[in-house]
């Protein structure tokens, strides 16, 4: 099952990202796959 997420959402867990943390702490963290994040 395909699950939204909104932008608010997206944007911190990009933010995350750019911030430091590598995908895959940042995707088990928030339980969202590497490969979600990588498409944002």
């Amino acid at each position: 099952m395909n699950r939204k997420y909104d932008d608010e959402f997206k944007q911190n867990t990009l933010r995350k990202v750019f911030d430091g943390q590598s995908v895959k702490s940042v995707s088990q963290e928030l339980g969202v796959t590497e490969s979600q994040i990588h498409k944002w």
